[in-house]
């Protein structure tokens, strides 16, 4: 054993082999040969030793932990992963972590370069009532969004992600509008000791109406989770975004947001997630002659549910408040406080591994302490396809 730990290979694994020819069956010797066979990467022999071991203990972890390596070091990963699976559950403390690092590693070697495509296909009606009116407004539109995915782990914990988005939603009706978005967003995130995640995201969205260009959006968004448990996790953000608007009323709106948010998950069948907001949002034309101040809280619950590994129900709320709202125009300026409520519904059906259809339905209301109250309404139906 001296001679293992010192890592004398060779040395050790002649003396092993002579107490063998004594001990034909003795586990801990055969043991001690598979595994310095391993080393020096004679996989016939740790093979023949470790059968030698289960002849007398099939469930024996460290014998299960080696046959796990020597699948591992030939890379048929779906034969060791089984053994390793094993060796973790034993309950022998160091048998457990070894094994757990190799799931890892496959995990990360399985998974290092992973690229997906979805489409989606979506119609929807939208039913409101503006400002300073009674009257309802219809739309209907459809939308169809293609997006691609590349995530690139440079270790086990470091993750690099570039998501590519197209969007062209066309408006009928009323409003009338075609409207084209070319979305990139990268992230970085780094997981610390198992329970901390760090993550930095950008985004650009460039954004025409009606074959104009109309909006570039920027922003940074820097957030932190801590996951006290596996299905408990905290998070806090911060987020910059600034847009800039190209029409004739030219003007920037620059946001400044943090949120806090909790999420716990039940049995791999459900999770909530819980969000409060704050943010202050300016916005001022490009002559400084009009302007927005708007401070606001917000707080949001979602709920998901999974039934029969198929149908995934979701409930979701939203309140937004504006605390001060300074509204500036020409000659004259406004104070206007909102109350934002949000409400919604859906059900997502996966018909296959590839393919879901859902509906959802939503509604707004905005109350205003200058304006009369505005509703919106939103139904969406929904085909998904993934790869």
């Amino acid at each position: 054993m001296r001679l293992y730990d010192e890592e004398e290979f060779k040395l050790s694994n002649a003396l092993f082999n002579k107490l063998h020819n004594r001990y034909l069956a003795d586990k801990n010797v055969n043991l001690y040969i598979a595994k310095n066979s391993l080393e020096l990467e004679e996989y016939d022999e740790a093979v023949a030793a470790l059968d030698r071991v289960f002849i007398s203990d099939e469930s024996n972890a460290d014998a299960k932990l080696q046959m796990g390596k020597i699948y591992y070091e030939q890379d048929t990963y779906q034969l060791a992963i089984p053994m390793f699976i094993v060796a973790k559950r034993s309950g022998d403390t160091a048998i457990s972590k070894e094994a757990d690092e190799y799931i890892r590693k496959i995990n990360f070697t399985k998974n290092r370069h992973r690229f997906f495509i979805n489409a989606k296909a979506e119609y929807l009606e939208d039913d409101n009532i503006r400002y300073n009116s009674i009257d309802k407004i219809s739309d209907w539109a459809h939308e169809e969004t293609i997006s691609m995915a590349y995530i690139f782990k440079l270790t086990q914990n470091v993750k690099i992600s570039n998501i590519l988005m197209y969007l062209n939603r066309d408006y009928h009706n009323y409003t009338m509008y075609d409207i084209n978005s070319f979305i990139y967003r990268p992230s970085l995130s780094v997981i610390f000791s198992d329970k901390y995640l760090a993550k930095l995201t950008f985004l650009y969205n460039n954004f025409d109406r009606n074959e104009t260009d109309y909006l570039q959006i920027y922003s940074v968004k820097p957030e932190f989770k801590y996951y006290m448990a596996h299905d408990v996790n905290f998070g806090f953000y911060y987020k910059y975004q600034r847009k800039s608007y190209d029409n004739n009323d030219s003007y920037d709106n620059v946001l400044n947001e943090i949120g806090i948010s909790t999420t716990a998950n039940f049995n791999n069948s459900s999770n909530v997630n819980i969000l409060a907001t704050y943010s202050e949002q300016k916005q001022v034309s490009q002559k400084d002659i009009e302007g927005i101040d708007n401070r606001a809280f917000g707080f949001s619950v979602k709920y998901k549910k999974l039934f029969f590994n198929d149908f995934v129900f979701e409930v979701q709320n939203k309140y937004l408040k504006t605390i001060y709202a300074n509204k500036k125009f020409i000659g004259f300026e406004k104070n206007e406080v909102t109350e934002d409520f949000k409400y919604g519904v859906g059900l997502v059906y996966n018909i296959f591994k590839y393919l879901s259809f859902g509906a959802k339905y939503e509604h707004i209301s905005v109350n205003s302490n200058i304006h009369l109250p505005r509703y919106k309404s939103i139904t969406k139906i929904r085909v998904n396809l993934k790869y």
